[in-house]
């Protein structure tokens, strides 16, 4: 198999790891670039005339949860119902940023009117690793299954006009699985009033070989418990698809929303036996949730 990205092109076979690997790099830089070059050169400069007018108010936070249907695992034919918790903060008088469900939980360190950036984490958690004789993804020589696999990385996130969000998020497992992974997102925001938020956009995902194998690959051992042939998963192109959320803010304090997600498991990804055989590559979840805004305590 044999797939081309811009000027990357990345074969099977083992001699080709780091390549792809590298590759991958330059995927991701590549990314990053493009989406800082849109910039204006005032948020580079740190002008003081684009950063936004931020507050001395009190803090407030936002909880609540989600219930969504979706994939047991990614690549699974089987779904059901969990929970998917909503945290967010802000100073009373901050901009609202826009957070779509399935973004990282992140906290700016560099923010203006248009353009924020800083950590962000997420959490993969694999319903039932286990169902199967061989388990949906394992770690190192063991036979153990990715449970639960935590990222952490940075984002960058620009609004080039009020009505589209661009954003890039690169983050590397720290727990459970191994590897870098890339999400590029952009979606067209519509909002008709102050209570009504509606937006959709694409979806990109990027791996590189270790996330890749981690997820998708299957060692000799694996092959000789599960059955499925042995593969070698490489870096690459991991999914594609698209999103899109409905929210209203039915007071200062409650919040309701629905929201979808679409994404197609493609590239090595989708190429291997684990998905092929044994799952699927089209991934769809479905949600709803209500979270309360209150003042912090403090």
């Amino acid at each position: 198999m044999e797939f081309a990205l811009g000027t990357c092109t990345i074969a099977s076979g083992a001699a080709s790891a780091k390549r792809g690997s590298a590759c991958f790099s330059r995927v991701v830089a590549g990314l990053a670039l493009a989406l800082l070059a849109t910039i204006p050169a005032s948020v580079h400069a740190g002008d003081g005339s684009s950063a936004p007018a931020t507050s001395n108010g009190p803090l407030l936070i936002t909880l609540g949860s989600n219930a969504v249907y979706g994939p047991r695992f990614e690549g699974s034919k089987r779904h059901d119902l969990g929970p998917w918790p909503i945290i967010s903060w802000r100073h009373r008088g901050d901009k609202e940023w826009l957070d779509m469900p399935t973004d990282g939980m992140d906290f700016a360190l560099v923010e203006t009117d248009k353009f924020r950036m800083g950590p962000v984490g997420y959490w993969r958690w694999q319903r039932d690793a286990g169902a199967s004789p061989r388990g949906f993804a394992q770690v190192g020589q063991g036979k153990r299954s990715i449970e639960l696999s935590l990222e952490a990385g940075g984002f960058a996130e620009y609004w080039p006009v009020e009505w589209l969000r661009t954003r890039l998020e690169v983050r590397e497992s720290v727990v459970g699985a191994k590897g870098l992974v890339a999400i590029a997102s952009s979606d067209l925001v519509w909002k008709p009033d102050r209570q009504w938020t509606m937006a959709a956009g694409p979806r990109l995902s990027f791996g590189d070989s270790r996330f890749m194998t981690s997820y998708y690959g299957v060692d000799a051992s694996q092959s000789a418990t599960s059955g499925l042939p042995t593969y070698s998963a490489q870096a690459g192109i991991r999914s594609f698809g698209a999103g899109m959320l409905i929210r209203n803010k039915i007071s200062e304090s409650w919040m309701v929303q629905g929201f979808a997600d679409y994404q197609h498991l493609t590239g090595s990804a989708g190429d291997s036996p684990v998905i092929s055989t044994r799952g699927t590559p089209e991934q769809f979840l479905v949600g709803m949730g209500v979270s309360y805004t209150f003042k912090a305590p403090w």
